[in-house]
């Protein structure tokens, strides 16, 4: 093993340390989806310290879901890369 592989190795151990797996990962947007207690325009994340892992519960909104700019330009960079414009 060459030692381009080490910092990936340790990256990969943090993660999982600090991190979930994607199936819990995944646990918000299936709340979201199925949740019929949720009213539209809520947050979910993990429940966990720091919001890192664990069930997920409403969360706040960050501080860059506040950000109008980037979401322009997110909105324009999504348009671009599937190929579809939609007027708002």
């Amino acid at each position: 093993m060459g030692s381009s592989a080490l910092p990936g190795m340790a990256l990969h151990q943090v993660s999982r340390l600090v991190g979930q797996s994607a199936e819990a990962g995944a646990w918000p947007s299936l709340m979201a989806a199925t949740d019929p207690t949720l009213t539209g325009g809520e947050y979910l994340g993990p429940s966990g310290p720091g919001g890192l892992r664990g069930r997920p519960k409403r969360v706040g909104m960050s501080r860059t879901a506040h950000d109008e700019a980037l979401a322009d330009a997110l909105w324009i960079a999504t348009e671009s890369a599937a190929g579809v414009s939609f007027e708002v």
